[in-house]
């Protein structure tokens, strides 16, 4: 599932990257204005049936360029939900099932929560600021004025609460 990180605009999948996008950034003489800000306990308030559906969403979209290793769309949407539902952990010598949420160590937890935070964060791309990425639940933001940054912080808000 790791493919679809790169359907997926403001994905960082590392330090590196991030510095690659903060390199090709061109600043003006009035500067930039810029935040960093974390999405509140993301793997715990990603709600699985919108994850999944903005899975199904990107495999649609993006079929004849994934490899699904002979499965279709359809099938591979079972699986994933499949995997979902066996959110089982063990915690002072007991399972528990978790019942709301991603399962922090589950394999498939960083890809539902990069593909589920970018169905959230659209709206925020729509602003257009010079730069937006995340890794994962860390974000980064800029933009020429500090009213411009102001409303992307109020869609990052808007996103932040939509994710709980």
């Amino acid at each position: 599932m790791v493919q679809l990180f790169k359907f997926v605009p403001s994905h960082l999948p590392n330090t590196n990257a991030f510095l690659e996008k903060l390199r090709s950034v061109r600043v003006d003489e009035d500067g930039l204005v810029f935040e960093s800000f974390d999405v509140t306990a993301l793997y715990t308030n990603v709600s699985n049936s919108e994850a999944l559906q903005a899975v199904h969403e990107i495999l649609l979209e993006h079929q004849t360029d994934l490899n699904l290793y002979g499965l279709s769309v359809g099938q591979t949407m079972s699986l994933l939900s499949e995997c979902l539902m066996c959110n089982v952990f063990k915690w002072a010598g007991q399972y528990f099932k978790q019942i709301r949420g991603l399962a922090m160590g589950q394999r498939l937890a960083p890809v539902l929560a990069v593909v589920f935070m970018s169905k959230i964060e659209a709206p925020l791309l729509l602003r257009h600021p010079i730069l937006y990425c995340r890794y994962i639940d860390d974000c980064f933001v800029a933009c020429p004025t500090q009213s411009e940054l102001d409303t992307c912080s109020d869609e990052g808000d808007n996103a932040e609460t939509l994710a709980e």
